[in-house]
């Protein structure tokens, strides 16, 4: 499979990914695994993830601070 593939793979899975289920974060960690020759891009999917639901909380912890 190709690199961009396995990236967008991972990608899609992790976005699923809403709440802290088990279940979901165990087929994580074997999509990864399964995919462990592609890491680098693994591991960027991961970082872009945090970077965009870190700003989401920021941005409602910044709006609540505001409106108190």
């Amino acid at each position: 499979m190709a690199v961009k593939d396995d990236y967008q793979d991972f990608k899609n899975a992790l976005n699923d990914l809403k709440m802290n289920n088990k279940s979901s974060i165990n087929f994580l960690t074997l999509l990864a695994e399964d995919k462990i020759h592609n890491a680098q891009q693994i591991v960027r999917a991961i970082e872009e993830r945090i970077l965009e639901v870190g700003a989401f909380f920021c941005f409602i912890f910044i709006y609540f601070r505001l409106c108190k």
